[in-house]
């Protein structure tokens, strides 16, 4: 999916060092879309909004969150930013951007909105349908074995 480049992390640490330490926690830093080096500065939700904020359910590969947005912005989530995460805002699916360099944000509008990540990786797929494909050609073999068997009697 999204990926960064050493370069990448320079000028967005670069770009963070150049907002007021006073204004840090009211601004988050925005990763491009894939293919482009650029980073954009992005102001997210004033004080208010974080107490609108309600973690409904949390388990290691799922994260529910209620919102009350007073204005659209960004919910950034401090887990790692890593492939397999889905974001899902009122059901339809989201893109995830890399906040900060290391972490999660999703655009939101204005008014009440259910986030949810899910974390369903490609490797895990794969991984099931190559157990399903050896499962198949074991009991093909052992078919063909016992037909062989009971022709040889």
């Amino acid at each position: 999916r999204d990926s960064c480049s050493s370069r990448d992390i320079a000028d967005a640490v670069s770009k963070l060092r150049a907002v007021p330490s006073l204004a840090r926690s009211k601004v988050v830093l925005i990763s491009a879309a894939p293919g482009r080096n650029e980073t954009e500065v992005a102001p997210t939700y004033s004080e208010p909004t974080y107490r609108a904020l309600s973690l409904n359910r949390q388990t290691n590969v799922r994260l529910s969150v209620a919102i009350d947005a007073p204005t659209e912005g960004w919910v950034v989530v401090t887990d790692t930013f890593y492939p397999g995460w889905h974001a899902y805002l009122d059901s339809k699916e989201v893109t995830i951007h890399r906040a900060n360099v290391l972490f999660r944000a999703v655009a939101v509008t204005k008014g009440r909105h259910t986030l949810v990540y899910k974390y369903r990786p490609d490797s895990l797929l794969i991984g099931l349908v190559l157990q399903f494909v050896a499962l198949v050609i074991c009991i093909f073999i052992l078919v063909r074995n016992r037909i062989q068997i009971r022709e040889n009697d």
